[in-house]
This record gives C-alpha cells, structure tokens and sequence, in this order.
C-alpha cells in the first residue's frame, strides 16, 4: 500500500491528536470519573475515525504488498511505523521527563502523553485498515 509518511503524520495525526486531547482535557477539568469517561470516549472516537479513515484509504490503494517476500511486507509496514513514531516518541519522552512530578502538573502531562501516545496507535489502526481493505479488494472478497 502507498502510503506518504508525511501526510499521513500531519493530516491524520493532527485530527487524532486533537480529538484526544480535548477528551484528555475534559477528562482533566473533571476528575476522577470525568476523566475516567471522557478518555475512555476519545479513545473509541479516535479509533472509529481511524478504521473509518483506512477505509478510505484503501480505496486509493495500490496492491496490498507490491514485494511479498517478508523484506517487502517489513518494508511496507515500516512506513506505518514512521508515521506513528514520532506521536509515541513524543508520548514517551512526556512521561519520562525528570520534572514530571506535583499533583497537577503530572496529571496534565500523563493526559498529554495519552493523547499522543493513542495517536500513535490511531495512526498504525489507520494504515492497518487500508491494507486489510486493500487486501480484501485484491482477492475479490469484498467491492
């Protein structure tokens, strides 16, 4: 499946991380039950976008693997990884930074990290999709 690393970082990771980080941030004007709520609610939303995206995606799609020898398919789905990296790197690197630390200020922080983590995640669900999709077209079981 082609896939532009950097469109897909900047134009879907933007939504992705924008829907979760206001659930993130309602979920932080609310505690403890808001937040338990509201990012449990921008995890589904983020997710059904991405599934809904990837669908979307496949219909442009190239053949699911142009090369199916296991250095093809690994090459393929590193562009996934590309895409999705530096979201979870970002997440990471919040949750490891040495002055994560108070009641407030780390609370606000993990809620950054799980926003940018999940778009990570939303973004590799994205590319996943497409290619099942894509795959599904190739052999004729689905339209």
């Amino acid at each position: 499946m082609s896939l532009d690393v950097s469109r897909r970082f900047l134009d879907d990771g933007t939504v992705l991380v924008t829907i979760l980080g206001f659930w993130a941030a309602v979920g932080f004007l609310f505690p403890p039950v808001g937040q338990s709520f509201a990012t449990n609610a921008g995890t589904v939303m983020a997710l059904l976008y991405a599934a809904i995206r990837g669908v979307a995606l496949a219909e442009h799609a190239a053949p699911a693997y142009s090369d199916p020898t296991p250095k093809g398919v690994l090459g393929d789905n590193a562009t996934a990884l590309f895409a999705a990296g530096p979201w979870l790197l970002v997440a990471w690197l919040v949750v490891n930074l040495p002055w994560v630390h108070g009641e407030y200020v780390g609370q606000f922080l993990r809620l950054v990290a799980f926003a940018f983590g999940w778009t990570g995640v939303a973004i590799v669900v994205t590319y996943a999709v497409g290619i099942g999709v894509a795959a599904l077209r190739d052999l004729g079981t689905i339209e």
